[in-house]
């Protein structure tokens, strides 16, 4: 007993905002991981002496970056 239902139609415009959508996002998500690979890089280096002045100084530059990802996410939503 099992019912055969097909595969559910996806409309073609959703799946292109989709991938619009997603490529504009990747820039910002490859640029944070730069940025983060860059910080861990110099931590491990050694290059802050006080591990606490490290932990704030990531913590603040991961701040920054998540305010100004929440203000472009406001300016996109508002214009639309």
């Amino acid at each position: 007993m099992s019912t055969t239902a097909g595969p559910l139609p996806t409309p073609p415009s959703a799946v292109r905002g989709g991938v619009e959508s997603l490529r504009e996002k990747s820039f910002w998500l490859l640029l944070l991981g730069i940025v983060l690979a860059a910080l861990g890089i110099l931590l491990w280096a050694k290059w802050p002496v006080s591990g606490l002045f490290a932990i704030g100084l990531f913590l603040g530059i991961q701040m920054i970056f998540t305010g100004a990802g929440f203000v472009a996410l406001a300016i996109s939503v508002r214009s639309r």
